[in-house]
């Protein structure tokens, strides 16, 4: 007895092209511009300049937010120095945290959308 299975080929290339869609979803953008913005409102700040290192990049797929570029009090203040007696303040992971269900939300869409276009329903 043998089993055929036919449109696997088909499959296999619509899986493909769904991964090349993954980078072109502008919901990535929308997700990586709430967090940052969520970042942001959620820095400590006395000159601004922490807040205003936060910055996000859309690269294919994958989703950049960097924070402390160019603050040299970034990591310290982020990570804490206990010889110091500084607490680490982790409002970046705060912040994904709190938004995790939106960026959810917002990254499923996109994913429906992409397959849905694909005919793979």
């Amino acid at each position: 007895m043998s089993v055929t299975f036919r449109g696997v080929d088909e499959f296999v290339a619509d899986l493909a092209g769904l991964a090349g869609d993954l980078g072109t979803m502008p919901e990535l953008g929308r997700a990586g511009e709430l967090v940052a913005d969520t970042t942001r409102a959620a820095a400590p700040v006395l000159s601004g300049a922490l807040r205003d290192s936060t910055d996000v990049q859309v690269i294919g797929s994958l989703i950049e937010i960097g924070v402390g570029a160019g603050v040299d009090y970034a990591a310290p203040i982020i990570g804490g120095v206990p010889s110091h007696n500084i607490e680490p303040n982790p409002y970046p992971w705060q912040a994904l945290e709190t938004r995790e269900q939106d960026v959810t939300d917002l990254l499923t869409t996109g994913l429906d959308r992409a397959i849905a276009a694909r005919g793979l329903d």
